[in-house]
């Protein structure tokens, strides 16, 4: 039963007397103070709110709370996080072929990155997408 339907059925017990009228009202009070609870959040949502109310006690002013969410942000979010950490496992570049640089003529190997099929060169990594390009001739 809702408080509405509650509030309902104290209603009718008007007809009853003075002390019926009494506890009719008194539980309409109390019904009507359940539904101002109930506008405020649900309990769920109640202990979602303390966690940051306790986040706010232990680093003490909520202007500083807010500034390490602020700056927790600025490093991305933890999808973003397991994406840079897997551009830093290295991979073999794909279609490795020799290549002669500069007047010296020291040659290197160019290859495509694996993830975004742009041109890297040995020793470095790819420009353009940042994966580690493992350069070793083992397997």
């Amino acid at each position: 039963m809702m408080e509405s339907e509650a509030i309902n059925v104290l209603n009718m017990i008007e007809a009853h007397g003075d002390l019926a009228i009494k506890a009719k009202q008194t539980a309409i009070n109390a019904l009507e103070e359940v539904q101002q609870y109930r506008a405020i959040g649900t309990l769920e949502e109640l202990k979602e709110a303390m966690k940051y109310v306790w986040l706010v006690k232990k680093h003490g002013t909520i202007g500083k709370a807010l500034e390490e969410c602020a700056e927790y942000e600025s490093i991305g979010t933890p999808e973003e996080c397991r994406a840079a950490m897997e551009k830093q496992k290295a991979k073999k570049p794909m279609h490795v072929t020799n290549s002669y640089f500069g007047y010296q003529k020291h040659k290197e190997h160019v290859g495509y990155c694996p993830d975004c099929g742009h041109q890297v060169e040995e020793p470095y990594g790819c420009p353009n997408c940042l994966r580690k390009i493992d350069w070793s001739d083992g397997e």
